[in-house]
This record gives C-alpha cells, sequence and structure tokens, in this order.
C-alpha cells in the first residue's frame, strides 16, 4: 500500500493565534486508511515546548538591567501586545538640586503618579521658572536620545524597585541608597510642596521644592 504523511495541513492562522502561556497542549496523530473523513486517533503527545519563533514573535525582548536606549531598563511591560518600558539616564544629573526655583502651587497638570513628560512640561512652563530638577531632565541627552523627563512618582518606585539591577551593572553610577529623590509629582494636600522617594527605606515624603534632592532622568520606549 501507499502512505502519505502530511505535516502541517491545519490552519496557520489559526495557530498563529494560540497563547502558549495558556496552559498545556498536545499534538495528535492519527490513522485514516481510506482516505475518507477525520480517521483513528493513534495517539497524543504534550508538547514539552513552546515553538521558537512563535516565542520569538510573541516573548519579551527587553529586560530590567538592560543597557539600552541611551540609559539602562528599569521596567519593561506590553499594551496590546506592544513591548513598553522605562529607561534611566546612567548617572545622576546632580546630587542635590531643587525641585523648582519656584515654590507656589501649579496644580493639577503637575500632579500626576504615573505621567512625569506632563509634569515636567507644567514645572517648565510655570510662570518665572528658571530652573528646576525638571529642567535638568528636560535638557539631558544621551547618545541621540533627548526625550528625557523627570520621573512621576509612580515611575520613580519603578526606578527604586529595579535599583538591585541598575548598581549591579553601573557600580558607582547607580542610585546612591543615602540619598533622596525628586519626583516630578507635586504633592496635592495644598502648599508648595513635591513628593521624593527615600531610596534608604523605599518610602516616598514630600517636601518644599526649594529644598535639595537627587536628580535621575528617565524616558520611555
Amino acid at each position: 500500500g501507499v502512505v502519505s504523511i502530511e505535516i502541517g495541513g491545519g490552519d496557520p492562522a489559526a495557530f498563529a493565534l494560540i497563547d502558549w502561556s495558556a496552559g498545556l497542549y498536545f499534538i495528535e496523530t492519527s490513522t485514516n486508511l481510506s482516505g475518507v473523513g477525520g480517521g483513528t486517533v493513534t495517539g497524543s503527545s504534550q508538547l514539552l515546548s513552546v515553538p521558537y519563533a512563535l516565542h520569538a514573535k510573541n516573548g519579551s525582548t527587553r529586560y530590567i538591567g538592560e543597557l539600552y536606549g541611551g540609559g539602562i531598563i528599569v521596567a519593561v511591560w506590553k499594551v496590546l501586545g506592544v513591548e513598553n518600558g522605562l529607561i534611566a539616564s546612567l548617572t545622576d544629573l546632580n546630587a542635590a538640586y531643587v525641585y523648582s526655583n519656584i515654590t507656589t502651587l501649579i496644580g493639577p497638570t503637575a500632579q500626576s503618579a504615573v505621567d512625569g513628560q506632563a509634569n515636567t512640561t507644567a514645572i517648565i512652563n510655570q510662570a518665572g521658572h528658571t530652573t528646576s530638577a525638571a529642567a535638568l531632565c528636560d535638557a539631558y541627552i544621551s547618545g541621540i536620545y533627548d526625550d528625557w523627563y523627570l520621573p512621576a512618582a509612580w515611575e520613580l518606585n519603578l526606578c527604586f524597585n529595579a535599583a538591585f539591577f541598575v548598581n549591579t551593572v553601573l557600580g558607582a553610577d547607580g542610585f546612591r541608597i543615602n540619598n533622596s529623590y525628586w519626583s516630578s509629582s507635586e504633592a496635592t494636600g495644598g502648599g508648595a510642596n513635591a513628593h521624593f522617594l527615600i531610596f534608604t527605606t523605599g518610602y516616598f515624603n514630600y517636601g518644599s521644592k526649594g529644598n535639595s534632592g537627587t536628580v535621575r532622568a528617565v524616558r520611555r520606549f
């Protein structure tokens, strides 16, 4: 008799849509002696590894602690399957710098916990502004990258969470454990205060914009 073997005769589009992280998958074999119908299942075997091509397509390509995009990656996430991340500058821009020379309240445009770019823009655009931690970050250039800003509070927290990896890679240029770093997030409780993160403890506090804090720039990809 004649035996024909068909491999990959299913729907390739459906195969490409499989979420390989969702659970166990098996490959089925069947025998069809008549050539009509679906045949008789003769066995199934669990797939113990993800097809490389699909892993390369769907898996993360960047990682925390990687030197990339003019700095070092401190966070990676996906939005609708598209990889995004936060990059910190390779050094502190200043060890002791004021939040701003203007110590009056800006308002909601500078109070985001997640959007440091918006906060940075609001700080720089405040009437009478001449110098600030935000302006240091805005003027910073690393290689071809000039879209840096002062991190919002939660972005700064991502920097703290990645400090072990950053300091392992950068050594003396890593985050300073005994320093307090400015976030761009203005405090919402009244007064002219802004949030900073104490890297000794990992706790946030807020203080006068005229106080000195350490400045580290970030950008996104």
